[in-house]
């Protein structure tokens, strides 16, 4: 997951990382509405991160009406590639 990270970033990342939280993967929550719900959406493909795929995200995408998106980043896309991140997030 932090393999494309190198010295003191992949540090820094490595000493605030945390677990998910086991409730999530043992008891997850059912969300009936979700998908049904009216809102602007884009949704970030990184290509250089095995997960998700890029046809879950595309499902994800199509199913909400987002704008698609791709970089050329890692699984964390805020520390792999920053400045197109900070792009598309101030793009709205």
């Amino acid at each position: 997951m932090f393999a494309s990270l190198e010295g003191p970033i992949k540090t820094w990342t490595l000493e605030r990382y945390t677990p998910h939280p086991v409730a999530a993967m043992d008891q997850p929550v059912k969300l009936s509405s979700f998908w049904q719900q009216s809102w602007k959406a884009a949704v970030v493909w990184c290509r250089q991160a095995q997960n998700p795929g890029e046809p879950h995200q595309r499902r994800a995408a199509q199913k909400l009406g987002a704008t698609w998106h791709e970089l050329d980043a890692g699984h964390y896309p805020m520390l792999t590639a920053p400045e197109e991140t900070a792009r598309l997030i101030m793009q709205g």
